[in-house]
């Protein structure tokens, strides 16, 4: 009768089942491939919301980069008569702009996106990196939008001499990394430290014009050009004007070090989100 009755325990033990919320991959790519439909409905519900009741809807994507590319062309052309070799000085401007509008929208986007969807965050399991993660592909779409702008520009002054495209695959890569991995920083010190939101726009104003987006880096003195390219943009844009213009950088071993520094913000970013992610809930 007591064996009976242990049998019928055991049974019920093994047939038990547990519930757990699961952990997330230790590589990002993991688990942006495991909840990609939330990342699309995420970024598509972004999209929707950017634009909802904006008389000019998606017009904006292509209004922001037309009118700094105007004020650059006056500034950095006509008042300081800065050079852009062969190339037309607003297609020039214009193709720093798609790498810095892109970056921009990343960057400011991700630094809100944890606390701005607190009601997912403490009471659903997801990886929280699917939320900053999701803004790069709704500032996809401003990107694609400033690149057919680029690309009639490009038309209207009788196509310039094309650069190596072939290798614009993997600045693009580069471009979305350098983004990610400072989303994923900013996203985690936000939700510890409300201050960020503050500085972020800030960062941004002097990021437009320390970033050569209306300059060359050669119109900078060389002993500057090392402290300039500790800024990865530098290099990204550089790369970016290669491809499409196949002017050489003023240093390649320059570009090579914002590649490293760009690299090093990816991995140190996914590591310090990783190490906040479990706390998220709590002090959010």
């Amino acid at each position: 009768m007591e064996s009976e009755r242990l049998d019928k325990t055991t049974a019920r033990s093994e047939s038990l089942l547990v519930l757990s919320a699961g952990r997330s991959s230790a590589l990002l790519w993991k688990d942006l491939w495991r909840f990609r439909e939330l990342l699309a409905f995420l970024a598509w519900r972004d999209v929707l919301l950017r634009y909802k009741q904006a008389a000019f809807g998606i017009g904006w994507a292509l209004l922001r980069p037309v009118l700094t590319m105007l004020v650059f062309t006056l500034i950095f052309r006509r008042v300081v008569e800065v050079e852009a070799s062969s190339v037309p000085y607003p297609l020039f401007a214009l193709c720093g702009m798609l790498v810095w509008q892109f970056f921009s929208g990343c960057v400011a986007d991700a630094a809100q996106s944890l606390v701005s969807n607190t009601s997912l965050v403490t009471k659903v399991f997801f990886p929280r990196l699917i939320l900053p993660a999701s803004t790069t592909l709704v500032n996809l779409l401003d990107f694609a939008v400033t690149l057919a702008l680029f690309a009639g520009l490009w038309l209207f002054y009788g196509t310039p001499s094309l650069g190596p495209l072939w290798a614009l695959p993997g600045v693009l890569l580069w471009m979305l990394g350098l983004a990610l991995g400072v989303g994923f920083w900013l996203s985690s010190a936000t939700v510890r430290y409300r201050d960020v939101k503050f500085l972020v726009p800030f960062g941004l104003q002097l990021g437009l014009y320390a970033s050569p987006i209306g300059y060359p880096i050669s119109a900078l003195p060389e002993k500057f050009r090392f402290w300039a390219y500790l800024n990865p943009l530098s290099g990204l844009v550089e790369g970016f004007r290669w491809c499409f213009f196949g002017s050489s950088p003023a240093d390649a071993h320059g570009v090579w070090l914002s590649l490293g520094v760009s690299v090093f913000l990816l991995l140190s970013g996914f590591v310090f989100f990783r190490k906040m992610e479990d706390s998220f809930a709590d002090i959010i």
